[in-house]
């Protein structure tokens, strides 16, 4: 499909016409794409107005968890015999007794619902758009359009304009021009965080690559041609972004921590083993993500990999710490199932006899339940393949490890390395409240290497006559760059495998 484009007309030629062009130059194929990777018009409206409800949701239950509730009372229960109702538990305070600090924030918080709301009517439009265009150019319903495959979306509009520069290389290019340059930032070493939080990634974002962009995803040329204020703008915007983030920190953790527990808590709900099973990191998507890689493309590579490495985890778990784990699941399991022998014989045991303390035997069922299951899926698995193995099929299916980290693959510094890129769902957690809190901190240091990380990007950045200002490393047809760069070469290899195609 794209054989050939090197030096080529067909790349190079600006004789296409206007719409074409429109399509390929502006942000329209970034909403195009997300549109197709969200399932279309309905499922964007319902995804994003669900995360203004659980906002808003969010911000009423810390409301009536710090203010609305008499702990005094809730938590001396145990101590009475009289009858409470929820009433007395519940008080609702006068708007005297609320502090100053929470009116201001609720004032802010109702500018950004506000905010929120309108971004939310702009994306209606655009989506709508979008809707029609697809709906207008293919002449099919639009479930039928988000059936197809994103590759087969682009042969479909390829079809139709008649040309090879609507493809799956000069689209993702696109697509990918901003990432693409945060992609090398991390390849280039700037940010050596063992994890990286949703919140560094959102003011990385925010305070290095949005400068760098005007209307329609292009480059700023001021910006990368004349750089005279630039590194003192960003070291500022840096500056300011992490002051801000330092004031509003105890907020930015409040949430945080709430709507980490709110989906931990279902995980857990639906199956309690999930506590200790791995999710994959932040850290694995900046240093393992390839140039030009649609995230679609990127979570396909990672859910090949699971399994992989998986095993490849459960091989180093601590045997002693197994045979503890086991030792105990024995102990709670015997007194579990003797707690239901008598439940069993007589309900009201449940309700009615204390075993801890106040606490019913209803309440320590629940528990032993939990703490049995978690405990049990903590275990090392049987199996004849070693690390070595592992590591080579999860290079083979998803996420490529170099030659030295297969070789050592048994040693704990490479078992280190992965857990950086793969960790437990409640280590996880914990990392995230950590990280998450020195993210001021982090901003700050960083805007110490602004001069490097500018110098690094105006020198990594060329125009390129139909793609427009990108990085020069993400060029695959450029076989200089491929050859001289090994994260261009890894790059240039899965996107072939990818799309099935030779050369490019």
């Amino acid at each position: 499909m794209l054989e050939g484009l090197r030096g080529s007309s067909v790349l190079y030629s600006q004789n296409f016409d206007k719409e074409e062009f429109f399509y390929l130059k502006s942000d329209f194929i970034n909403h195009l794409y997300h549109y197709h990777k969200n399932g279309g018009f309905i499922s964007i409206i319902v995804k994003y107005l669900s995360e203004i409800f659980f906002s808003v949701s969010s911000f009423i239950s810390i409301t009536f968890l710090c203010f609305f509730v008499n702990y005094d009372i809730l938590l001396g229960l145990s101590k009475t015999d009289d009858p409470i109702t929820m009433d007395e538990i519940v008080d609702i305070p006068s708007i005297h007794d609320i502090p100053i600090v929470y009116l201001i924030f609720s004032i802010i918080y109702g500018v950004y619902l506000f905010i929120k709301l309108i971004k939310a009517f702009d994306i209606f439009v655009l989506n709508y758009k979008i809707k029609g265009f697809l709906t207008e150019k293919l002449n099919e319903k639009e479930a039928e359009i988000c059936s197809l495959s994103w590759k087969e979306l682009l042969v479909r509009l390829q079809q139709i304009y008649k040309t090879k520069n609507i493809n799956p290389y000069t689209i993702a290019s696109r697509i990918q021009i901003s990432e693409n340059i945060l992609l090398g930032l991390f390849n280039a070493g700037f940010f050596r965080y063992n994890y990286i939080s949703s919140l560094l990634e959102w003011n990385l974002v925010f305070c290095i690559l949005s400068p760098l962009f005007k209307k329609g995803m292009n480059l700023n040329n001021n910006i990368i041609l004349h750089s005279t204020n630039i590194n003192e703008k960003l070291r500022k915007r840096l500056r300011i972004v992490s002051f801000i983030n330092f004031i509003f920190m105890p907020i930015i953790l409040i949430f945080a921590t709430f709507s980490r527990i709110a989906k931990i808590s279902q995980k857990i709900y639906q199956k309690p083993s999930n506590l200790v099973t791995y999710k994959w990191t932040r850290y694995c998507k900046w240093h393992k993500k390839a140039y030009n890689e649609l995230d679609n493309d990127f979570n396909q590579r990672q859910r090949n990999s699971l399994v992989h490495l998986e095993h490849y985890n459960y091989l180093f778990r601590n045997s002693f710490l197994i045979g503890v784990c086991l030792f105990i699941e024995h102990i709670l399991s015997h007194v579990f199932c003797i707690l239901i022998i008598f439940s069993v014989l007589n309900p009201a045991f449940l309700f009615h006899v204390y075993f801890i303390g106040d606490r019913t035997i209803f309440w320590i069922i629940g528990i032993l339940g939990t703490c049995i299951t978690v405990l049990r899926n903590y275990k090392k698995v049987e199996s004849d393949n070693g690390p070595h193995y592992y590591l080579e099929e999860c290079s083979h299916h998803g996420i490529v490890f170099t030659e030295s980290q297969q070789r050592n693959a048994h040693k704990r510094s490479t078992q280190r390395y992965v857990n950086r890129l793969f960790l437990p769902e409640v280590l996880d957690f914990l990392y995230s409240i950590v990280y998450t809190a020195i993210t001021p901190f982090h901003l700050w240091i960083i805007s110490y290497d602004i001069e490097a990380i500018s110098y690094f990007i105006r020198n990594n950045i060329i125009k390129h006559p139909l793609l427009g200002y990108v990085m020069k490393y993400t060029l695959f047809e450029e076989i200089e760059y491929r050859n001289s760069q090994s994260k261009t070469k890894e790059s240039y290899e899965i996107f072939k495998k990818k799309y099935e195609i030779e050369t490019i």
